[in-house]
């Protein structure tokens, strides 16, 4: 038995179709837009935009703890 060194540990971040991606997501401050922000964080970094700058921040702040996903949040005029 050899003592090999660990191999990282993937995470949906880090693997996956998505991997090296990014997302960008209209309408991410409610509804739908929300939801496919928080599909797409899973595996891609995602930019998150939105006419509600306060829901876009709550929303960058819940998908930067839930996952390993950069998140960058974004108001749109």
């Amino acid at each position: 038995m050899t003592n090999a060194p660990a191999l990282p540990r993937e995470t949906p971040a880090t693997a996956g179709p998505l991997h090296g991606r990014v997302a960008v997501i209209t309408g991410a401050s409610a509804g739908i837009g929300a939801a496919t922000a928080r599909g797409f964080a899973a595996g891609a970094a995602v930019a998150l935009l939105g006419r509600r700058a306060e829901r876009i921040e709550q929303l960058a702040d819940e998908l930067r703890q839930d996952s390993s996903a950069e998140v960058l949040p974004s108001r749109s005029t």
